[in-house]
């Protein structure tokens, strides 16, 4: 019975991890970043981009307060 000695795997052999994970990343992130493109234009259309940008700072600030607050707290 003969033996076939085949090709080792070399770095071509496989796509990357680093590459998978990152086409992974902009699939998963691509809904949220489009309804925000979305929600942009329209409050640009209306004029009143400056007041999207406060209902969203009001809306993010007091969880980023508390987020750092607990890493702080329980580093």
């Amino acid at each position: 019975m003969p033996y076939q000695i085949g090709r080792a795997p070399g770095p071509g052999s496989e796509p990357p991890v680093c590459f998978l994970r990152s086409l992974g990343l902009v699939l998963l992130s691509a809904r949220v970043l489009a309804s925000y493109a979305i929600e942009i234009a329209w409050w640009k259309e209306l004029g009143q981009f400056r007041t999207w940008l406060s209902l969203l700072y009001y809306s993010m600030a007091p969880l980023t307060a508390a987020t750092l607050l607990a890493f702080a707290t329980l580093w």
